[in-house]
């Protein structure tokens, strides 16, 4: 009596040693893992939406816009500051600056 292996020994053996059932695996699970990956994504996009949601209802009841009332009182002025030419002169040069400085009344 020969000693032959029986077919699940013979299937068993085959699907062990088989390349494209190994690769056909890896797809299944691929696409199964694509599920949970897929639900995060929407969970993602639905907080980036309360988040956007959040930041227009604070800054319509926050920050609207804003209007200054009063009288305004804009005052030129003009500054001189001593700036340093370099080492090989060892001078200093004169520079004018124009400001102006402003001042809102309270209402």
């Amino acid at each position: 009596m020969t000693n032959s292996p029986s077919f699940f020994e013979r299937a068993n053996t085959w699907l062990k040693q088989s390349i494209t059932i190994r690769l056909f695996t890896i797809g299944i699970l691929i696409l199964l893992l694509l599920i949970p990956v897929s639900m995060v994504e929407s969970l993602i996009r639905e907080r980036e939406g309360r988040q956007s949601e959040a930041m227009v209802e604070v800054s319509s009841k926050w920050g609207g816009q804003q209007t200054i009332t009063g009288l305004v009182l804009t005052v030129p002025y003009k500054t001189n500051a001593k700036v340093y030419e370099g080492e090989k002169t060892d001078k200093f040069k004169l520079v004018e600056s124009r400001n102006t400085l402003t001042f809102y009344r309270k209402s």
